[in-house]
């Protein structure tokens, strides 16, 4: 039971009367529940003791036999559940006898039953003691069902109130403010107050019936006022014909059956007025709630704002008020006064509305086609959430050009700005509707995938409600409301409403001024103007509020679904939490925050996630980030991309620059391939202790079946194995969760995602909640990435899941794509991106991930020729990179991969052919497809042999192409070196080609050999290596077999020479040798090593190329010959210099000082650890100013890990890391810390810790135990 105070006694409680007391026991007899509790023994108060209990048993007795007992029910407990249950049947015990006994009283009464009062107060007293300690009546009930929470809520309200009259209220146990109230007084919390508008109009009611029954006693003196004030003002109306059924709310709450329908309700006429008292009823409970007067409880506010009509409950509750004494009910009766002026406001908001706006009927046909669409019946008023305001307006203009060509004035118009894309639009029923109508048309389906269109291109996703509001309000078309709302009220009226009167700041909804620098007339005109005619900026203008801000307590109307959740979710990460007092259940923001004794706040992305800077012991300066912490290097990384961070060249280049790189899995294709590029790695950084991280394709299952559990293998065996980036896929979390295990039990570090969407990003997220201890690095590239993208905009997706990531700190943020400069990666490094360009709150990245830039470093194995194509590739700004789907921009073209994926390259010939062939012939069916390529073989052929890097393999000797049946065995021969051996470097372009030239070349001998019936032939090839010298072998081939110049290929040869271009353990062939069902393999597979190896292309012509390259990394792309270190260097200096300028003044003193870099330790309670494991504990002071601790464990044994926490401290330091890593550097190898074993807690253990007069460790000596 959330909230519940630990009882060590039941029944226990302090009697206040007299020390003598008698138990008085109370038995639920059912359930057998049963309290004690203790009453005076005096002869009248145990003799009214014992009427109240009988009774109370007589009564529990009836209830329960018709069925109107609550919090009795049965229930199937576990043995952990069985207590809790038992306590909250105890709990659901007392509150009904509470409830009983406060019935005897007379109410309202003086003191006449003085005895009666006694076992009241004791019984109050026994309910404060068990179950309040510590803690409010709000908290204690949140997570209960509603009706016990109700019960036991109004219990105790009526309990006290009833106490109160009976002059107790000076002996009832005191409960303090709670925490929100305390530190507003004290400045530690600034407090704002939020009103609501019309969009709870069907269901407020419910809400004023809700406040009632639970604190009827706090509420009714002011109903009772607002009723009888609002009944007058309905009968001055009744010519109308607006107010049928009055406005005697305290009537219909008394009597519920008398409560008029949900339509008379619902009018505006009815509603505003009714909106208004329910939400000054909910700061009426607050404040009697918490004892306070609304002098000393306005005083708590900072300002105040509400939502359309809202704003006048604002100004009810910043009206300056007389100071009161805190339990004096008299201090509300100003409040009263004030109350029903605003009433009187609202009553007058909304009768001129409706009078102004009388309503119209639609055909049926309109309405009837708004509603089978989900948009509910036709109004004024129509909500439009995840639109845009540009396509929003441009529809609106449509509609307003149909509207004036029928020559009307009554144009729609958005009135209420509630957020970036939340607006609702008011003008006629019939106008929205057909605003409805345009807007669908051009509106995603539901559940439409649109994860493979450009970002841009894509269907809107929206939604369309109208709302239950039959007034236009905040619209043109209430011009003349105001000046006939004013007309009514007199200037002695008008003045109640002063600008000086007001002890906060209550903001005007269009403009966001503060209404106290109004002038002294204009308050009440400046209030109809902006429900009647003015538009609301919520987000950017009345809820604006200072940086300084900490909390907004929503008062409603609509609980969980009011103001405040819109507001909650406009304000994330800028530190306001709200409390929506409505809700009196569990969840964030939930009503019980602002009763309760621990006050929750919300977390500023912009001083959390902020770049920081550190000094190391060495001096040196460093970007201070969680990623950084976590590599403990800089938060600057090459990803892992095939082929550039394949060769172990370019990856111990930034290994020993200092930087994390990923070494990517693709071309390792076997344990031993994985294995000697480490070592190769390992031997080129040649500096033991730096951490490889391996990038393997989680999507290549057979790449991935062996890379994982290797890459953990390797970890154990004491290779430098650090992190796992799982690419190209996102696991289930179960699948995940496996995958970490396996990487925590072998020592490696942390593990990266990289999702492609915003599902893919809540998986991550989902991951990460799942494995809260374990570091996991989410790589975010979007749509703009070299290579595979997703069509994703690089910015949408993390707005949306900014939040959700940020809950979880084990999540590091990286972004890459289209970084290339310290200038590009600052905005993204403070968060100022969103803030600029989105108007939300800073989001803070942790580092960068750099791939298409980092491929013309001077370390790169990109041939020469190929980075100066990407150097003069200009590249485009982040808007325009999505033109790359149509045509070469910025000199970057996407194209679909052999996966089926968009891939950006470079717009080379042969890219372009590509994106031809995409559109010409690969997005044909199968049997289309070949139809088509025997209709433009000659086409096809030509393309291939002048564009691109595989050319069409059948020629003839003199080059003329032909087809592989019409080759002769000569010919085969010779085109297979002249395409797959480099002559001029004399090499293979791969050795599993030489092999498959050499398994031809048999093939050829069994076909042209003649060998007599008694002869043995012997092969002119012995070996593969006698190909390794291709021209000389073929020459001497044919002197052997010269028949083979002159015949032509059997059909069942042409078969075995397609066969073994495809098979599987070899590199793919470079050529075409047939145009069939396979030709997109042919043309796609294998296609990016050309890249790195020019002098293996046909005529070494870049232009034939497929380059990977990012269409806005290219623009940052300018040199061919800097160095990796020198590259990201730059960026990280300049990064730190930004930092310096604008976090700490320029000043380099400011910079904190630390051992070295590293993740902070978590902090641990050494006292607590020691004491409740009995280790005995001592100082000693030494000569030097230092200190000697020593601790003896003697019996109690704590967790390895909580001791080693204790001893190692709350610093980075060396012991810190001696105690805490998980591996050590023994030489080359990485092992297990075998300090955690060494010094694991052992009876008859005594350490002593040495710390020098600084605090520093100096020494750790260990005795016995061992």
């Amino acid at each position: 039971m959330n909230g519940r105070a630990t009882r060590s006694v039941t029944g226990t409680s302090t009697p206040v009367h007299t020390a003598t007391t008698r138990p008085l026991v109370l038995l639920h007899p059912s359930t057998q529940t049963r309290i004690s509790l203790h009453v005076p023994s005096t002869s009248q108060e145990w003799i009214a003791a014992e009427v109240a209990r009988d009774t109370f048993q007589d009564w529990l007795h009836a209830a329960e036999k018709s069925g109107n007992l609550v919090g009795f029910e049965a229930a199937e407990l576990d043995d952990e559940q069985a207590g809790e249950g038992d306590d909250e049947k105890e709990l659901v015990l007392t509150a009904y006898f509470l409830k009983h006994v406060a019935g005897l009283l007379p109410f309202p009464s003086t003191a006449t039953s003085p005895a009666t009062a006694a076992v009241l107060l004791a019984a109050f007293n026994h309910f404060a003691s068990v179950y309040l300690s510590g803690t409010d009546v709000h908290t204690l009930t949140a997570s209960l069902a509603a009706p016990v929470r109700a019960l036991v809520i109004s219990s105790f309200f009526l309990t006290k109130t009833k106490l109160e009259v009976e002059a107790l209220g000076k002996v009832l146990p005191k409960q303090s403010e709670s925490s929100l109230l305390q530190k507003a007084s004290a400045g530690q919390a600034e407090v704002y107050a939020l009103f609501g508008g019309q969009g709870m109009n069907e269901v407020y009611f419910d809400e004023l019936q809700t406040l009632y029954d639970l604190y009827t006693p706090l509420l009714t003196p002011f109903l009772a006022r607002a009723s009888e004030h609002l009944v007058s003002l309905a009968a001055a109306e009744q010519h109308t014909l607006l107010y049928d059924h009055s406005l005697d709310a305290l009537a219909w709450l008394q009597d519920p059956s008398s409560r008029p329908e949900v339509s008379y309700l619902a009018t505006c006429a009815v509603s505003l007025p009714l909106i208004g008292l329910t939400q000054l009823c909910q700061y009426v409970v607050y404040g009697k709630g918490s004892s306070l007067g609304p002098a000393e409880l306005g005083s708590k506010f900072e300002g105040a704002t509400g939502h359309s009509q809202g704003v006048v409950s604002a100004l009810v509750i910043a009206h300056e008020y007389p100071t009161d004494t805190k339990d004096g009910s008299d201090a509300w009766e100003p409040f009263y006064e004030q109350a029903l002026r605003g009433l009187t406001v609202l009553f007058q908001i909304g009768l001129q509305g409706t009078l102004a706006f009388p309503s119209i009927a639609i055909s049926p046909a309109l309405e009837s086609s708004s509603v089978e669409n989900g948009e509910g019946i036709p109004t004024a008023m129509l909500a439009v959430t995840g639109l845009d305001l540009k396509s929003l307006e441009k529809k609106i203009a449509e509609v307003n050009g149909h509207v004036k060509s029928e020559g009307r004035d009554e144009t729609v118009s958005i009135s209420l700005y509630n957020g970036a894309r939340a607006f609702v639009v008011t003008g006629a029923p019939k106008d929205l509707v057909g605003l409805a109508d345009g807007l669908r048309k051009n509106r995603a389906p539901a559940g439409k995938d649109q994860s493979k269109i450009p970002h841009s291109k894509r269907l809107p996703v929206f939604s369309m409600r109208f709302l239950p509001i039959n007034v236009p309000y905040h619209s043109h078309l209430l011009q003349g409301a105001t000046e006939k709302a004013l007309a009514t009220f007199s200037a002695e009226e008008a003045a109640f409403w002063a600008p000086s009167s007001f002890t906060c700041a209550v903001y005007n909804t269009e403009d966001g001024s503060d209404m106290r620098h109004l002038s002294a007339s204009s308050v009440l005109e400046s209030i109809f103007r902006q429900i009647f005619t003015s538009p609301i900026h919520w987000v950017s203008h009345a809820t604006n509020f200072p940086s300084s801000a900490t909390h907004a307590i929503d008062f409603g109307t609509g609980g969980a679904s009011g103001i405040g959740s819109l507001c909650a979710r406009n304000w994330e990460g800028r530190g306001i939490r709200t409390i929506m007092l409505g809700n009196r259940g569990e969840g964030v923001g939930a009503g019980k925050e602002a009763w309760g004794k621990k006050l929750p706040t919300e977390e500023k992305w912009n001083e959390r996630f902020h770049p920081r800077l550190v000094r190391t012991s060495d001096g040196k300066v460093h970007l201070d980030t969680p990623f950084s912490r976590l590599l403990s290097k800089p938060p600057l990384m090459v990803g892992g991309m095939t082929p550039t961070t394949v060769k172990a060249g370019f990856v111990s280049a930034v290994l020993r620059a200092g930087y994390h790189i990923e070494l990517a899995g693709g071309g390792h294709y076997n344990e031993k391939a994985v294995r000697a590029k480490v070592a190769e790695i390992q031997k080129l950084v040649n500096k033991p202790g730096i951490g490889i991280t391996l990038n393997s394709l989680y999507i290549n299952q057979r790449q991935w079946t062996f890379q994982f559990p290797l890459w953990a293998k390797m970890k154990q065996e004491g290779e430098p194995v650090e992190g796992l980036c799982v690419a190209a896929g996102i696991p289930s979390t179960e699948k995940a969760k496996e995958i970490i295990d396996t990487l925590r039990e072998a020592g490696i570090k942390h593990v990266s995602f990289k999702p492609g969407s915003v599902d893919g990003i809540r998986q991550v997220v989902n991951i990460a909640a799942a494995n809260p201890d374990f570091p996991i690095i989410l790589q975010w590239t979007g749509g703009r990435a070299g290579g595979h993208h997703s069509c994703e905009d690089f910015h949408a997706p993390i707005l949306a899941t900014y939040a959700s990531i940020r809950q979880h700190p084990n999540i590091k943020l990286v972004a890459g794509s289209g970084f290339g400069s310290a200038e590009g990666c600052y905005p993204y490094l403070s968060g100022e991106w969103s803030e600029k360009q989105y108007g939300v709150a800073r989001m803070p990245f942790d580092g960068f991930m750099f791939a298409s830039w980092v491929m013309v470093a001077k370390e790169a194995h990109t041939s020469e020729s190929v980075k100066q194509l990407i150097v003069d590739a200009p590249g485009v700004e982040d808007s325009q990179w999505e033109q790359t789907y149509d045509k070469p921009t910025g000199g970057i073209l996407t194209v679909n991969s052999e996966l089926g994926e968009p891939i950006h390259k470079v717009a080379t010939r042969g890219v372009k052919l590509w994106a031809e062939f995409d559109k010409k012939v690969f997005s044909l069916s199968k049997e289309k497809q070949l139809a088509w390529l025997a209709d433009n073989k000659k086409y096809v052929i030509d393309r291939l042999n002048a564009d691109f890097q595989k050319p069409w393999f059948p020629a003839k000797a003199d080059g003329s192409p032909c087809d592989l049946a019409d080759m002769t065995y000569a010919e085969v021969n010779a085109r297979l070196v002249r395409l797959m051996y480099v002559a001029h470097e004399k090499r293979w372009i791969d050795p599993s080609l030489r092999n498959l030239v050499g398994d031809w070349i048999r093939r050829v001998e069994e076909r042209l050999s003649n060998v007599n019936d008694s002869g043995v032939k012997i092969s002119a090839l012995q070996s593969y290596s006698e190909l390794n010298e291709p021209e000389a072998f073929l020459k001497k081939f044919l002197t052997q077999y010269p028949q083979a110049e002159d015949q032509i290929l059997a059909s069942a040869d042409v078969s075995y020479f397609l066969a073994i271009a495809q098979r599987p353990g070899q590199k793919p062939v470079p050529f075409i040798p047939v145009l069939d069902a396979n030709f997109s393999i042919w043309f796609k597979k294998d296609s990016l090593w050309q890249a790195e190896d020019i002098e293996a292309v046909f005529d070494q012509d870049p232009q034939r190329v497929c380059i990977l390259q990012g269409p806005v990394a290219a623009k940052h792309c300018t040199s061919t010959q800097t160095p990796i270190a020198e590259m990201l260097g730059n960026i990280e200096h300049q990064l730190i210099k930004n930092v310096l300028d604008d976090y700490y003044g320029g000043d380099e003193s400011k910079i904190p000082t630390i051992d070295y870099l590293a993740v902070p330790p978590k902090p641990v309670d050494a006292g607590a650890i020691l004491a409740e494991n009995d280790i005995a504990h001592s100082v000693e002071e030494l000569a030097d100013g230092g200190k000697k601790h020593v601790y003896s464990i003697n019996g109690v044994l704590p967790p390895t890990g909580d001791w080693l926490a204790a001893l190692a401290g709350p610093k980075l330091d060396w012991l810190q890391a001696f105690l805490s890593n998980v591996s050590i550097q023994a030489g080359e190898q990485s092992i297990p810390n075998p300090v955690k074993k060494v010094l694991a807690p052992r009876n008859g253990q005594r350490v002593e810790l040495t710390l020098n007069k600084d605090g520093q460790p100096l020494k750790l000596d260990v005795f016995g135990g061992l």
